[in-house]
C-alpha cells in the first residue's frame, strides 16, 4: 500500500513535474516567444525609429533645401525687385532726360530758327545798310564834288599870293580850310598907290562859312573901291553885309557876320593904318629885341 502509494506518488509527482515542466516550458516558450516578439517589436520599432529618423533627416534636408531655395528665391526676388525699381527709376530718369532733351532740342531748333531769322534780318539790314551806304557814299561824293567845285570858286575869288609876295617879299599866307571850303578868307588889293590887306573869320565854317566868306570878299572889294580909309572900309563892309542878308535890329534877325583885321599901307609915306573888328594886329619891332605890340580891336 505504501509502495502503491509511492508509485502513485511517483506518478503524481512525475505528472505534477511534467505539468510543472510543461508549464515551465510553456512559460519559457511563452517568455521566449514574448521576448522574441518583444525583440522583434523592438527591432521593428528600432527599424521604424531608424526609418523615422532617416525620414525626419530627409525631411529636414528637404526642408533645408526648400528653405534655402525659398531664401534664394526671396533674395533673388528682392534683388530682382530692387533691379526693377532701379530700372524703373532709370527709365523715369531716361524719360525725364528724353523729355528734357526734346525740350532742349525744341529750344535749340527755336533758337536756330530765330538765329536764321535774325541772320536773314541781319542780311536784309546789311543789304539795306550797303544800299544806304552806297547812297550815302554817292551823296557824299556828290556833296564833296560840289564842295570841291565850290573850293575852286572860293580859291578863284581869293587874291593871288604872287601879288602879295610881290608887294611884300617877306610875307607869307597861312590858309588851311577845316572842311575843304573855309569860313576864313584873306584879302589883298591895290588902290591909289596903297596896299589894302585883310584877314577875316566869318561866322560858321564849312559851306555856310564859305558863303559868308564869298559875300565878305565881294562886299570888301566893293568897299575898297570907294575909300582907302580902313575904318570907312569896314563900315561900308558892315552895311553891305547887312543889306545883303536883310539884317535888322529885330530880336529874331540873323546876326551873321565876320571878325576882321584890315590894314592899309602907304609905301611912299611909310604909313601904316589899321582897323579891326574883334581882330587885333601885332607889330614886331626889331629895334626892341623883336618886342610884340598889340593894337586891340573894337566890336
Amino acid at each position: 500500500e505504501a509502495f502503491s502509494m509511492y508509485g502513485k506518488h511517483i506518478i503524481l509527482r512525475d505528472s505534477v513535474f511534467n505539468q510543472e515542466k510543461s508549464r515551465d516550458i510553456a512559460r519559457k516558450d511563452a517568455k521566449y516567444e514574448f521576448e522574441k516578439k518583444e525583440t522583434e517589436i523592438k527591432d521593428e520599432q528600432k527599424k521604424k525609429d531608424a526609418e523615422a529618423a532617416a525620414e525626419r533627416k530627409w525631411q529636414k534636408l528637404i526642408l533645408s533645401f526648400v528653405l534655402g531655395g525659398l531664401i534664394l528665391v526671396i533674395v533673388f526676388s528682392v534683388f530682382m525687385f530692387n533691379r526693377w525699381r532701379i530700372t524703373q527709376k532709370q527709365k523715369q530718369i531716361i524719360e525725364v532726360q528724353k523729355v528734357e532733351v526734346e525740350k532742349q532740342r525744341e529750344i535749340a531748333n527755336s533758337r536756330r530758327i530765330i538765329a536764321e531769322e535774325q541772320t536773314q534780318v541781319i542780311e536784309i539790314k546789311k543789304a539795306e545798310v550797303e544800299r544806304s551806304k552806297k547812297i550815302i557814299e554817292q551823296h557824299n561824293k556828290d556833296i564833296t564834288d560840289s564842295i570841291q567845285y565850290a573850293m575852286r570858286i572860293q580859291n578863284a575869288m581869293l587874291p593871288h599870293r604872287s601879288d602879295i609876295r610881290e608887294a611884300f617879299p617877306q610875307s607869307f599866307v597861312l590858309f588851311k580850310p577845316k572842311d575843304i571850303v573855309s569860313g576864313d578868307f584873306y584879302f589883298f588889293s591895290t588902290s591909289h598907290n596903297r596896299f589894302i590887306i585883310a584877314v577875316a573869320d566869318c561866322t560858321g565854317h564849312g559851306v555856310p562859312g564859305a558863303f559868308m566868306s564869298m559875300l565878305g570878299t565881294e562886299k570888301l572889294h566893293d568897299a575898297a573901291q570907294q575909300t582907302i580909309n580902313p575904318g570907312e572900309i569896314l563900315q561900308l563892309l558892315n552895311r553891305g553885309v547887312k543889306q545883303s542878308l536883310h539884317q535888322s535890329k529885330e530880336e529874331f534877325a540873323t546876326r551873321d557876320g565876320m571878325d576882321i583885321a584890315l590894314c592899309v599901307y602907304n609905301q611912299e609915306m611909310n604909313l601904316f593904318e589899321f582897323a579891326g573888328a574883334n581882330r587885333p594886329v601885332w607889330i614886331i619891332k626889331k629895334e626892341n629885341n623883336n618886342e610884340i605890340f598889340e593894337i586891340k580891336p573894337t566890336k
